[in-house]
């Protein structure tokens, strides 16, 4: 179980995070102007990988954009690999007002290289996380992701169920190793509404 003092922390460290973001935004864009948008960051992510780490088998999910009063817009990504999500290789393409490249932010550090196959079972996998984290699987399967926070390795994502202190309910994301059930290192918490997650950046998963 998870202590309330905790997660009443975790919660006023996240909310003085959120209010510590950067400069003002202006109003969202149009549909059209969210499609150009989106068009121009796919074709800088492709036109430079040396700030993007893009590479072959690496697909994009859009998540949101932003438009600061100055005209530059960000937009963030999710990124595929092979098909799998890859947690922790989220992407913000940045552009001045013209559309005009200007940087990328990420957490991924290198290119992305991991093996091809699992050396682990899913079942193995759940059995290592509850393990670690006593609770209930629901019956759900792991799902195969590639898990980038340092060096990139194929891992599986365990939901286990469980409760807090109070016995109100949590849901916690385990990392396991594809191929030596380990734990990986664990990312920073974010406890909300009962809910555990395990995340690689504030704000990757909407609750």
């Amino acid at each position: 179980m998870i202590p309330n003092s905790k997660v009443n922390l975790i919660v006023l460290v996240v909310a003085g995070m959120l209010a510590a973001v950067g400069p003002a935004s202006a109003a969202p864009p149009s549909q059209a102007e969210a499609r150009a948008i989106e068009a121009r960051s796919r074709a800088h992510i492709t036109a430079f990988p040396g700030f993007t780490l893009h590479g072959p088998g690496h697909n994009y999910v859009l998540k949101d954009i932003v438009v600061d009063d100055d005209g530059s817009h960000h937009a963030r990504f999710d990124r595929e690999y092979r098909g799998m999500r890859v947690v922790g290789g989220d992407l913000v393409v940045h552009s001045d007002r013209g559309g005009n490249f200007r940087n990328a932010s990420q957490t991924l550090a290198r290119l992305i290289n991991v093996a091809d196959r699992a050396g682990v079972s899913a079942a193995e996998a759940v059995q290592a996380a509850l393990a670690a984290h006593p609770g209930d699987s629901g019956g759900k399967r792991p799902e195969l992701v590639v898990y980038a926070r340092e060096a990139a390795a194929l891992a599986y994502e365990v939901i286990v169920d469980g409760e807090l202190d109070d016995q109100s309910p949590s849901e916690l994301h385990v990392i396991i190793d594809a191929a030596s059930a380990k734990i990986l290192p664990l990312p920073p918490c974010l406890f909300f509404m009962s809910t555990v997650y395990w995340l690689p950046r504030l704000g990757s998963r909407r609750l």
